[in-house]
């Protein structure tokens, strides 16, 4: 019989393309992963990957064992869901992912909500980027993945997956001072944007081509206490999403105008998942927050 854990892996490598990348996501080491995957091919009696120089290629074989394990892993879910459904009650673990200000905003309350009310369930927090933990939601290492997308940027693909919207906020400017939030009159200024490819950095260059203009990017940043540093110290303009907007000396916030970007945060689960009590409880707690 071939080990779930193992298909858990050779699904993540058809995803991620090279076992170096599906070791930095599990946190095993990539000869531990290559381990794996040979035993696994010994199970399964065929090839399942082929050498290409340093890369691997899944074979036939292997991509139509990954598309079984999905359906395997969705039934799964579902069947554990329902068994827990029948019990009615909020109890056990639940693993839940999140990017920083949500986590910190959204999640965090929750939790302490959810601790209130149902002293038998456990909620483990972990950081964790939409890119990274999405790869660990559909494997099993999480239960719930707080993520973000934006208006006008193409957001990290999410199939299989099921999508809960918990709330739309707007990005606000950020700037020293009084003033307006017209982006167009900002068209000049030094700009604080996000990582380099990340859906933040994207935001920020649709919201000003929108207004007319591409931001001069000087500062680069994904932590918002930073951004609200660089501000402060004169070193530039940003856009901040509002739950990353709290009150920081030097600092002010502007709604812009005439039309404000957005960011949407969702709650992403396993399909079937959220039927299990412990996280429809999870997901209505961050509903309340």
């Amino acid at each position: 019989m071939m080990d779930l854990k193992r298909l858990r892996l050779l699904s993540e490598l058809s995803r991620r393309g090279t076992i170096a990348e599906v070791a930095a996501v599990v946190g095993y080491t990539p000869s531990a992963v290559s381990q794996s995957l040979t035993q696994l091919e010994r199970e399964a009696g065929v090839p399942l990957l082929e050498r290409d120089g340093r890369r691997v290629r899944l074979t036939p074989a292997a991509h139509g064992l990954v598309a079984t394990t999905d359906r395997v892993i969705a039934e799964l879910d579902a069947a554990e869901a329902e068994l827990a459904a029948e019990h009615e009650t909020v109890r056990g673990e639940i693993v839940i992912g999140a990017f920083p200000s949500a986590a910190a905003g959204l999640v965090v309350p929750a939790v302490a909500d959810l601790a209130g009310r149902h002293p038998d369930l456990q909620c483990v927090i972990r950081e964790h980027e939409p890119e990274d933990g999405i790869p660990l939601l559909r494997s099993g290492a999480l239960d719930l993945l707080v993520s973000e997308s934006y208006d006008d940027v193409p957001s990290a693909p999410v199939g299989g997956l099921e999508a809960h919207r918990l709330l739309s906020e707007p990005l606000l400017l950020v700037t020293t001072g009084d003033g307006a939030g017209e982006l167009a009159a900002h068209r000049d200024a030094a700009w604080i944007a996000g990582l380099a490819g990340t859906q933040f950095a994207v935001a920020l260059d649709a919201a000003c081509a929108a207004a007319g203009f591409a931001p001069r990017v000087v500062h680069r940043a994904d932590d918002a206490r930073l951004i609200q540093a660089l501000v402060a110290a004169g070193l530039g303009v940003a856009l901040l999403p509002q739950l990353a907007c709290a009150p920081a000396e030097g600092v002010a916030y502007h709604e812009v105008t005439p039309s404000p970007p957005r960011r949407h945060i969702h709650a992403l689960a396993r399909r079937g998942a959220t039927r299990r009590p412990a996280l429809a409880a999870a997901l209505s707690a961050m509903r309340d927050v």
